[in-house]
This record gives C-alpha cells, structure tokens and sequence, in this order.
C-alpha cells in the first residue's frame, strides 16, 4: 500500500510490480511509458484529495481493479493499454474511469454508486457483464467503441447511459 506521499513519476521503461497495490489518500500516480504490474490494484481515496492513476504507459492486472471510497481517478491515454483478467469496479461516489486507449477487461465492469462514472473516447472491452446501479454514468463518445460480450444491465433509473459511438453487447436490459 503506497499512501501519504505527493506523487510518483514513472519514467519510460519503469517497472513496478507487485500483488496488492493500493494508491490512496490523495497519492498520484504519472505512468509515462512505464509498466504496472499486480494482481490486485485499488485507487482509493480517504481525503478531500483525489488519489490517481495517470496510464500513459502499461497496466497489467491478473485480479482486479477497484476505484473505492470517493475521488478515485483512473486515466488511460492515447494508444495506451489497462489490462484487468478479472472485474473492473466503481465502489463509490465521484470515482471515475476517464479512457483515451484501450481498456481491456475480461470479468465484469461494475457501477455500484451515484457519481460513479466511465468515459470511454477510444475501446472499452468487456467479455463479462457491464452493470450499472444506484445511479452511475456512462459516456461512449462519438469516437468510442464499447464491446460488451455479456448482457449490459442499468438497474437503477437515475443511471445514465449515453452512446455517442459504437456499443455492442449480448443484451442489453434496463431494470
């Protein structure tokens, strides 16, 4: 668990590794060109501060990956590639998935709170479920290409669903 500290910068060919790694209390994270590999990796906040994940480089999870308890921010850039073989989840309010490359996702993408919110401008792919409840967001821009293998469900009528690009899924079913 990395916590308490400003920032940390990941130059080009960097590598962290690790099996459980937690960024929280306002901790930022710049990947430029460097590779993060875990099994399990949380952005978690617990302050007024936002704790992030800036990917300009490589994220390989083999668990999951969790934005838990408030102000956790997940950045994915141009041509750049998160990796999650299990679930991707949005815990709790104001945590935010903001991507510009390709997300990669082979379990589950879940929404579990209000302002919880993915913004997909380039390729969210997702071979389970995409859930969303108590009201989250979700914005395929005009250039996104959301490909979701299983059923997408919204189970909540605040939740607000917005494509703009290309979405598929299995089926799709509003509850």
């Amino acid at each position: 668990t990395v916590s308490n500290i400003a920032n940390l910068y990941m130059a080009k060919g960097s590598k962290v590794y690790g099996t459980y790694i937690t960024f929280k209390n306002g901790y930022k994270v710049l990947n430029e060109g460097g590779t993060i590999t875990t099994t399990n990796l949380t952005v978690y906040d617990s302050s007024t501060s936002p704790s992030t994940l800036w990917n300009e480089g490589g994220v390989t999870v083999t668990g999951n990956l969790s934005c838990e308890n408030e102000n956790a921010y997940v950045y994915n850039g141009n041509n750049h590639t998160i990796s999650v073989a299990g679930n991707l989840s949005l815990i709790n309010n104001n945590d935010l998935v903001y991507n510009n490359g390709t997300v990669n996702v082979s379990g589950n993408i879940f929404m579990t709170n209000t302002s919880a919110e993915i913004i997909n401008n380039d390729s969210l792919l997702c071979a389970g479920d995409f859930e969303m409840t108590a009201g989250g967001a979700f914005h395929n821009s005009d250039n996104g290409i959301a490909s979701i293998t299983g059923k997408t469900y919204i189970y909540n009528t605040n939740s607000r669903w917005m494509n703009d690009g290309h979405y598929t899924t299995g089926s799709f079913e509003n509850k």
